[in-house]
């Protein structure tokens, strides 16, 4: 009782440490924010630069995140970005997120790179994002111009002379940054409670392995279940046609029973052809228990299906032949080896 008792909870503890796992990751990859649009609203664009990467010098990747949200049925189309309409910062790379979407709703981010090669202010100037809605209607969103201070890394007040004699000082050491790992909280947990799944594991193994091995089951042999069932069938008090068809059946059925156990043939689920051919294809029975079998699964057939009434006489001579059947095929004991003990004896 002890050792059920701790084998249970081991297990109630597996099961509740694998949903504390899976409600951590969920709730760590649940961190989209919810759409900004109003109740009146069918779609919402933002164009900004990602402040966190700045102050921006000549050459420095410029973020600029253009986030899109719209109601479903509605299409849009992203604003073109080039030297002409970027106030002359030049156009790296393009990178469109992966759309999230909100019970139909959906939040489509791009994220462009813009790269300065002049000291100076850049201004992006205000660009058009037309949509269209399922019936067909048409529209624009006007994004709001952004602008963006680029620097030189030079010191200012110096001219190109002073530049040429200027005391170049030599490479820094890279800065120190904070780095900012997402999801390291929630992975961190994933694998401790792994690392506590291995361990319950470890534990109920080495309660199974203290148990010792299971008492092993032993088979009945199929012509002692067989001939139980015939002497209950011989026992049944049926009497007219639906007696008779009740005496077949379960008769019909003990033999598919017993051949089944006997030979891991899968009788009960076969048609009366297929089971008459394993037995047959199988080399199982002789050519005198075939055509026994044979008459008797015909017979049966006929009662069953075709409310044939065989005489009283008829139906005992039946149960007699498959229950010499089942004695004539019934598996016998292992015999002792005579020679090696005779050899032992002598010995």
């Amino acid at each position: 009782m002890e050792r059920f008792s701790a084998n249970k909870l081991i297990g109630l503890s597996l099961k509740l440490s694998i949903i504390l796992f899976m409600l951590a990751m969920t709730a760590g990859c649940m961190q989209s924010k919810p759409l900004a649009l109003k109740p009146a609203e069918n779609i919402r664009a933002l164009l900004r630069v990602d402040h966190h990467t700045g102050p921006f010098h000549i050459g420095d990747e410029i973020p600029v995140i253009l986030t899109v949200e719209a109601r479903k049925g509605i299409s849009f189309q992203l604003p073109g970005f080039d030297e002409s309409t970027t106030g002359g910062l030049e156009l790296k790379t393009k990178q469109a997120m992966k759309p999230e979407t909100f019970s139909g709703e959906i939040r489509q981010t791009t994220r462009y790179l813009f790269a300065g090669w002049h000291v100076g202010r850049f201004t992006i100037p205000a660009a058009n994002l037309p949509y269209q809605t399922s019936s067909n209607g048409q529209g624009a969103i006007k994004l709001a111009p952004i602008s963006v201070n680029l620097s030189s890394v030079l010191p200012k007040g110096i001219s190109g002379d002073e530049l040429l004699t200027f005391n170049i000082q030599g490479i820094q050491s890279p800065l120190n940054l904070e780095p900012r790992y997402f999801l390291l909280k929630w992975f961190g947990l994933g694998a401790f409670i792994i690392v506590l799944l291995g361990l319950l594991l470890w534990l109920y193994q080495r309660s199974v392995l203290k148990s010792g091995p299971a008492s092993e089951v032993v088979k009945e042999p199929a012509h002692f279940i067989a001939l139980r069932r015939l002497d209950a069938i011989r026992s049944m008090s049926l009497t007219g046609p639906d007696g008779c068809k009740i005496f077949y059946s379960e008769l019909s059925e003990c033999i598919r029973e017993y051949m089944e156990n006997r030979y891991s043939i899968r009788a009960l689920e076969m048609t009366t052809e297929e089971f008459l051919k394993s037995l047959t294809t199988g080399a199982y029975l002789n050519q005198e228990q075939q055509a026994l079998l044979n008459g008797f699964m015909q017979q049966s057939d006929l009662v069953k299906f075709a409310n044939h009434s065989p005489s009283d006489d008829e139906a005992e001579a039946s149960l007699r032949h498959i229950k010499e059947l089942v004695e004539a095929t019934k598996e016998l004991p292992e015999q002792p080896d005579t020679q090696s003990v005779s050899v032992q004896t002598t010995l």
